[in-house]
């Protein structure tokens, strides 16, 4: 089947808050220590200063309520002087940070924020006149002029196998989801297997069909969605069977219609585009599925696809409804992300052009240099291991009409880290930073990176 899988964006965002004049740091705030050849010194008249807050999610694991967060002390911050040269702090125990000796007369600088057990995160090409470029978490604006926030890195989960007994056909395929799952599994095989956590007994829920469709329309056959309760996992794996059939619960699905209008239409950058719809929970880290389209049928002027939905709801679980196009040859696509189930004869027509990488492989010692349609986007580079899409490794964000990411300076344990990497270049509007949910997006294909 050609479905867009979400990547798990619970990687943080940089948030600019403030302005460079009347921010400063907690009394305590460590100082930085400085390799700057162009910093302060006695003869200096560098004088410009940025004040860091470092904050993080708190409770952001498969199963928790949508992410708080909370100020982090000890993070190791450095920042790319402009001109050349790095400062580098660690945050004191108010998560805060404060530079001085910058000349902003020399250009832009780069941030990033390390801390064991969390994903990297940066922010490049940032300077006072676009610290408040880039959207805010309310409940620290103004407390700093950047503000850098780091996601943890995902617990160990176990290995679920789930044998599927009494399918309707042996050819069908089965959605398998878990409440406290890691990923989903999408299979027309005698066993499902995904990551499950081990915190508490979870919810499985199944959805088995029949696929169909020519070129890219698609058409699928919905035989039973069902729901089980099975008990918390120990160790490194667990095997359960599941009665297609018969056993758990059925559940009634609720079937809507859409519009999804393609960007440029038969011309545009996504004009081999197919469509998928999915319904994912907030509480499962967006990994539990609540629903997808069923059938998609693109028009005769190849513009836009009209599309049939099922979902159901699962008490406890508040659904997030994601309208995406993707190519399916190469892995770009555009998502539109809206809060709640899907609304019926709803037209989504707000799809972002995805940016573009002239070539396959970048290095993180060089600018990277990508295009992007829209200039009132806010661009990252997205850095995780060729295995996994779940935790990145990397973030670093630019702020909107910037087209060219000078990567911040790595330690070395994460430029280690990097060597057979994968990276993407997302682009996004609208960020919700409370609950790391987005409007739009668009991603570009994966290309390779290395230090």
């Amino acid at each position: 089947m050609r479905m867009f899988r979400r990547v798990s964006y619970s990687v943080g965002t940089v948030i600019a808050l403030g302005a460079l004049q009347g921010c400063s740091s907690s009394s305590n705030s460590s100082a930085p220590s400085s390799s700057d050849a162009g910093a302060a010194d006695s003869g200096s008249t560098a004088t410009g200063t940025m004040s860091v807050l470092v904050i993080a999610t708190t409770d952001d694991a498969p199963g928790a309520p949508p992410p708080s967060f909370a100020a982090i002390p000890g993070a190791q911050v450095s920042i790319d002087m402009p001109g050349g040269g790095q400062q580098t702090a660690t945050s004191d125990a108010n998560g805060k940070v404060t530079f001085t000796g910058i000349d902003w007369t020399l250009g832009s600088a780069g941030i990033l924020g390390t801390l064991t057990g969390y994903g990297a995160y940066g922010i490049a090409d940032v300077n006072p006149t676009n610290f408040k470029s880039i959207p805010t978490v309310t409940a620290v604006q103004g407390q700093a002029d950047v503000v850098l926030t780091l996601a943890p890195v995902s617990a160990a989960l176990a290995t679920l196998t789930a044998t599927l007994q009494n399918k309707a056909d042996a050819a069908n395929y089965v959605f398998a989801s878990a409440t406290l799952g890691g990923s989903t599994a999408d299979v027309n095989t005698p066993t499902a297997t995904l990551p499950i956590g081990t915190t508490a007994p979870y919810t499985l829920i199944t959805h088995e069909f029949t696929n169909g469709g020519t070129g890219r329309n698609s058409v699928l056959t919905g035989v039973r969605w069902a729901s089980y309760s099975e008990p918390q996992a120990t160790g490194a794996t667990q095997a359960v069977t599941v009665d297609l059939a018969g056993a758990g619960t059925t559940l009634t699905p609720t079937t809507t219609h859409t519009h999804a209008v393609v960007p440029g239409g038969a011309t545009g950058s996504l004009n081999q585009s197919y469509y998928s719809t999915q319904v994912f929970s907030v509480e499962s880290g967006f990994h539990l599925v609540l629903g997808h389209a069923v059938s998609s049928t693109l028009t005769a002027d190849s513009s836009a696809f009209d599309v049939v939905n099922e979902n159901v709801s699962i008490a406890g679980q508040t659904p997030v409804t994601q309208y995406v196009l993707y190519d399916a040859s190469g892995g770009a696509a555009s998502a539109v992300s809206v809060d709640g189930l899907p609304q019926d004869n709803a037209t989504i027509s707000n799809f972002l052009t995805p940016p573009s990488l002239a070539v396959g492989s970048v290095s993180l010692s060089q600018p990277i240099v990508f295009t992007n349609a829209d200039p009132t986007t806010i661009s990252s580079l997205i850095v995780t291991t060729a295995a996994s899409t779940i935790d990145a490794l990397l973030v670093v964000d630019v702020p909107p009409g910037v087209t060219t990411i000078h990567p911040p300076t790595l330690p070395a344990a994460l430029t280690a880290k990097i060597t057979g990497a994968k990276g993407t270049i997302y682009s996004r509007t609208d960020l919700d930073a409370v609950t790391d949910r987005y409007a739009r997006l668009a991603v570009s294909r994966p290309f390779g990176v290395r230090p």
